[in-house]
């Protein structure tokens, strides 16, 4: 199984992440579905935000992410935690080994992150983390990405000569719901 694409249904990496994300959890979602569950969580927003076009635009935030999930959650049987939420400050190392422990505890696992990069002049990317290893961070993503290397990473905004930033507060876990989790 392949990650969606961004462009292939919308274009707008907090969709793609959640879709793909549920995708992992459950065993796979089917294209179709998955265009009829944009459609329905699109014009959702629309309602709860304003015009479309600015949703598009704009992409996700932290709380249309959470708004968009709890409607996923009314189709699929999963949970989902924030364990970082409104947590300004979270060590690397302490995070890192949180992601691995979550893994580590079950299946049907999977972990949005919001992270920066300097490599790009957008205002971040939402991607899923499907694997933690000690050295990286392998990804699930609809832009490509295939990981994140811990060396290159930080938890601090302000750290100097990172490339990549994660964000623990716009972080949420995912578990399916029944007998697979631990």
């Amino acid at each position: 199984m392949k990650p969606f694409q961004q462009g292939q249904l919308d274009g707008l990496c907090g969709f793609y992440s959640i879709i793909n994300a549920l995708r992992l959890i459950n065993g796979g979602i089917t294209e179709d579905k998955c265009y009829e569950h944009t459609e329905d969580w699109l014009l959702a927003l629309e309602k709860k935000r304003g015009k479309l076009a600015k949703v598009v635009a704009t992409g996700l935030y932290l709380n249309d992410m959470i708004y968009v999930l709890t409607m996923a959650s009314e189709r699929y049987d999963f949970r989902r935690s924030r364990p970082y939420y409104k947590q300004s400050k979270v060590d690397l190392d302490a995070f890192w080994t949180n992601m691995q422990d979550f893994f580590s505890s079950g299946n049907h696992r999977a972990i949005i992150i919001g992270y920066y990069s300097n490599l790009w002049d957008d205002d971040g990317h939402w991607s899923v983390v499907r694997k933690v290893t000690d050295k990286s961070i392998q990804l699930f993503d609809s832009y490509g990405n295939m990981y994140i290397r811990r060396s290159s990473c930080t938890t601090n905004i302000d750290e100097h000569g990172k490339r990549t930033v994660i964000c623990p507060a716009q972080t949420i876990f995912l578990m399916k719901n029944g007998k697979q989790q631990a």
